[in-house]
């Protein structure tokens, strides 16, 4: 009879697991695995297991079932908290980066990118002229070698400030702007009414359910939310200057 009843509720209610692969056990590391269980009411419903308590009954990994519906609830709400952030700085990013702050920000950077390249071409150019000078006897052996070692050492310098104002610069248009991918994709789910896997697989690497059952989520696009904190952090600095 028992056997029937399992054959019964094999496929009743068989739903997507949209925590697939990033939910983690917090003691172990593996992957928790998703279970159905079946209820007198000829339903299901679906629980996480650690497979290393499973297999070993090792009593260092949680014996205690996650129900996926509690799961479910909890991550929603961790994720409507994501989107309302995102919502919230895309509007702090529009309000900076039409600000005076940002545009001199913005100015002073391209100035100096102006000034190192001209710098490099100057060094390049008395590069070119050490030849000739040594060729006409204006220069010694010696003094024709460190000189032409510290013009090699100064445009290795000034490229290296260069390529820095340059991703800084680029690193400010894209973050402050409305291609900042931590706000696009949270963004996206803004008027989801429910959590779905794309809306998981979309915006969260890992969960990690830890020995008190609370979970540690790595968002994706984390990159992006640190580079945008980092700066307007910089352009209200600048404020308070």
């Amino acid at each position: 009879e028992r056997k029937k009843q399992r054959e019964n509720h094999k496929y009743l209610n068989e739903t997507e697991n949209i925590f697939k692969g990033i939910l983690l056990c917090g003691k172990c590391g593996r992957i928790l695995q998703r279970h159905k269980i079946p209820l007198s009411n000829s339903s299901v419903r679906y629980s996480f297991l650690c497979p290393t308590y499973l297999e070993s009954l090792n009593q260092d990994c949680k014996r205690e079932v996650l129900h996926e519906h509690t799961l479910k609830d909890v991550v929603y709400n961790l994720i409507k908290v994501q989107i309302k952030n995102a919502v919230d700085m895309n509007d702090v990013f529009k309000r900076l980066f039409a600000s005076r702050e940002y545009q001199s920000q913005v100015k002073d950077i391209e100035n100096q990118i102006s000034n190192l390249n001209k710098k490099i071409s100057r060094v390049r150019t008395l590069q070119e002229a050490l030849n000739e000078d040594l060729t006409d006897g204006l220069l010694s052996d010696s003094e024709y070698r460190f000189l032409k070692q510290k013009y090699i050492n100064d445009e290795i310098s000034f490229k290296k400030s260069l390529e820095l104002l340059l991703t800084q610069k680029g690193t400010f248009h894209i973050t402050l702007s409305s291609n900042n991918k931590w706000v696009t994709f949270f963004k996206k789910f803004e008027k989801s009414k429910e959590l779905t896997f794309e809306m998981v697989s979309s915006l969260i690497k890992s969960i990690t359910v830890n020995n008190d059952n609370s979970l540690s989520i790595v968002w994706n696009y984390s990159d992006e939310y640190l580079n945008a904190v980092n700066a307007i952090s910089t352009l209200m600095q600048e404020v308070c200057v």
